[in-house]
């Protein structure tokens, strides 16, 4: 190599500094100057008002002024009939929640809050993602830095990129000691058929935050998405999408060593996400499958989301795509029979993992399941579901530490079965014992 040639020259520059985020719950200025309330009775004009995107107690976008009116305000307190105007565009309605002296504040509602014109033309769209985990891609480079951080998403219609802030060790570390929320990636998306349509834009964007979901363990969403034209800004969209789960360690699936390719699973992600019934299944599984990994409803709570899921999955891969059992007699089995042909049709052992020792000695002390341990681990939850006397006796004698090896083992069976739906044949890491391992159906066709 000579003096001259520069070892990062075929490393692409970072997608950065889309979002200014220095550090966790930092708010972002939308608007600054008049707000107009309108509604049929009352006009109100806001002077010195700003408009921002707040993160606590939950996303969602803020406005506050100096009102200029001559009614009595609380006779509006509560209520969202006036729209918010900018620039003579509407952006939403406005809530007013708080109000002292001429002092109003409140945040604004809608199914979108836009800034632009949403029917022009654009090329392609940015966007920031909170909260996602560390993945080690392909190499980028930032300030003559280089390190592994993009990942790439491709089909037939559109190109995503997703780059990792150059600034992740730190902003993460301040994530895990703060809570709440950062910008950790960046992206773009680029359309191979030149021209954005608005339509294309809200599905590509739906099913990428359930994909974003399931590969990070808990709930994120693009957000702050920007359409541009060959460069130029067309309009700008702070609509706080979805429910983005604050910050929590949790485990999930996608193994921690580089050379992990999402466009493995994308495709076929993106084919059944394209009908109604196809993203709603996925939608389902990945909702209860998140709420179950944060704990949201407690150990008892995500015991039954996790089950939910696991009978949607048996539904969905042994009944309607490979139509093995037809008619009522789909209905009619156990549930206990019905995670049994899902988990052995998917090649995913049924045997309770060895690590889980509570779970093992509090199924194998019941000898009506020492021989079946499925049916022991939907006894568990038929515990905690039904509320007869003799039920809940047995739940108050089940110990918290059996509990809650169940919910592990069945979010460990939902994240096989979700990646055997997708005809995934790489490396996972497994939950139940803490190894990077490639999944059972690959093993066992070797």
């Amino acid at each position: 190599m000579s003096d001259k040639e520069d070892p990062f020259e075929n490393i692409p520059e970072a997608i950065t500094n889309l979002v200014n985020m220095n550090y966790p719950n930092e708010s972002q200025e939308i608007f600054s100057g008049d707000i107009y309330l309108k509604s049929p009775n009352k006009d109100i004009t806001l002077i010195d008002g700003k408009i921002e995107f707040v993160w606590l107690p939950q996303p969602k976008v803020t406005f506050r002024g100096i009102g200029n009116f001559s009614f009595e305000i609380f006779s509006i307190m509560d209520q969202d009939d006036f729209e918010v105007i900018i620039q003579s565009q509407s952006i939403g309605k406005a809530f007013i929640s708080s109000s002292d002296g001429n002092n109003l504040s409140g945040f604004i509602t809608g199914s979108k809050i836009v800034i632009g014109e949403t029917n022009n033309a654009i090329n392609k769209v940015t966007f920031g993602i909170p909260n996602l985990r560390e993945f080690y891609g392909e190499p980028i480079k930032s300030n003559a830095v280089s390190y592994l951080g993009r990942l790439n998403l491709e089909n037939e219609n559109f190109i995503i990129t997703i780059d990792k802030n150059p600034f992740f060790k730190k902003y993460h570390t301040n994530l895990k000691n703060i809570g709440g929320y950062q910008i950790l990636y960046s992206g773009e998306i680029v359309s191979k058929n030149g021209i954005f349509k608005s339509k294309e834009i809200e599905e590509i964007r739906t099913i990428c935050d359930i994909f974003f979901s399931f590969i990070n363990g808990r709930k994120t969403s693009m957000l702050f998405l920007k359409g541009f034209n060959n460069e130029n800004l067309v309009w700008e969209d702070f609509t706080p999408y979805n429910k983005v789960d604050a910050f929590k360690h949790v485990m999930s699936w996608p193994q921690f060593s580089s050379g992990l390719n999402f466009n493995e699973i994308w495709g076929n992600f993106v084919k059944i996400g394209s009908t109604d019934m196809g993203k709603d299944f996925l939608n389902s599984v990945i909702h209860w499958y998140t709420t179950s990994n944060m704990n949201l409803a407690l150990v008892e709570g995500s015991i039954i989301l996790s089950q939910t899921a696991l009978e949607l999955l048996y539904n969905y891969l042994i009944v309607e795509t490979e139509g093995f059992i037809k008619g009522d007699d789909s209905k009619n089995i156990t549930a206990a029979n019905k995670l049994r042909m899902f988990l052995t049709f998917s090649k995913i052992n049924c045997s309770i993992p060895n690590k889980f020792i509570k779970l093992s000695e509090f199924i194998r002390s019941d000898n009506n399941f020492k021989n079946n341990e499925i049916e022991g681990l939907i006894n568990i939850r038929n515990c905690i579901v039904h509320s007869q006397l003799e039920k809940r006796k047995k739940l108050k004698k089940i110990d918290n530490g059996v509990l809650v090896e169940t919910s592990q083992l069945f979010m460990y069976f939902i994240e096989l079965g979700l990646l055997r739906v997708l005809g995934y044949k790489g490396k996972f890491l497994n939950r139940c014992s803490g190894n990077e391992e490639y999944v059972p159906w690959v093993t066992a066709e070797e």
